[in-house]
């Protein structure tokens, strides 16, 4: 089935495939921490390869009208709300939504909808690697090969993903993730800042902010700025009406 969504998206809809277990390039081998130490009389020992792939977990629209578009893909694919940003109190910006499972666990968001400053387009596509060492292994092979990265290392707020996002050869901006969150049905939806949405719990400093002030100042005045960006967007009267 192919439907087209308010913003001329074309989504194509596929049922009935069979779903097959990934097939990891190396066992997640056991870590020794403070607390435990499993991993004894083996040395970890990994070969430089590229990052392996195991699907596509994700992608991340502009739209032009958020609620608009979020009561499309609600409607026809029953998504739930896991995060929902507000560029200020009671001014929605976006929302993480993520597929409702029922008692299954299912990542914090399969599609990102953002109602930001320019036309519609694709913003990153996301996709899931074996573990943390598979991200680094994949990290190092793209910046020996000369690659542009866009950024990361580093650990989301929402989501928790472990992330690393580069851009390919026609300027599309792509991302590895590992370990993030499932949430079932049951989970509520949280409201969140447009400060969490930059923010790294650990990492790279988002690469908007990079040449500005130190943080934490220079964090809040890109926030401020890009938030009066988006409110002007929200407050825009309709063409043809009158004040």
């Amino acid at each position: 089935m192919r439907l087209v969504d308010p913003d001329g998206y074309r989504v194509e809809v596929v049922t009935g495939q069979e779903v097959r277990a990934p097939a990891l390039p190396f066992t997640d081998p056991p870590r020794n921490t403070a607390a435990a130490k499993p991993r004894t009389r083996a040395p970890v020992r990994l070969a430089s390869a590229p990052a392996h792939i195991q699907r596509i977990g994700h992608a991340v629209l502009r739209v032009r009208d958020f609620r608009r578009s979020e009561a499309w893909y609600k409607a026809r694919f029953g998504l739930l709300t896991s995060d929902e940003v507000e560029a200020a109190r009671d001014v929605p910006l976006g929302a993480f939504l993520r597929c409702d499972r029922g008692d299954v666990p299912s990542d914090h968001h399969t599609l990102f909808l953002a109602q930001l400053p320019g036309p519609p387009g694709l913003l990153h596509a996301a996709f899931e690697i074996a573990n943390l060492d598979d991200l680094m292994l994949g990290h190092q092979h793209l910046k020996a090969a000369g690659r542009k990265p866009a950024w990361g290392v580093g650990r989301h707020i929402m989501g928790s993903q472990i992330f690393d996002y580069w851009l390919d050869p026609f300027g599309n901006e792509l991302e590895h993730w590992t370990d993030g969150d499932l949430f079932t049905a049951d989970d509520p939806p949280q409201k969140q800042t447009m400060q969490a949405l930059l923010a790294v719990q650990w990492g790279t400093p988002h690469p908007m902010l990079a040449g500005r002030l130190a943080p934490p100042a220079g964090l809040i005045a890109f926030i401020m700025a890009l938030r009066l960006r988006v409110l002007r967007l929200f407050r825009r009267k309709p063409e043809g009406t009158s004040a």
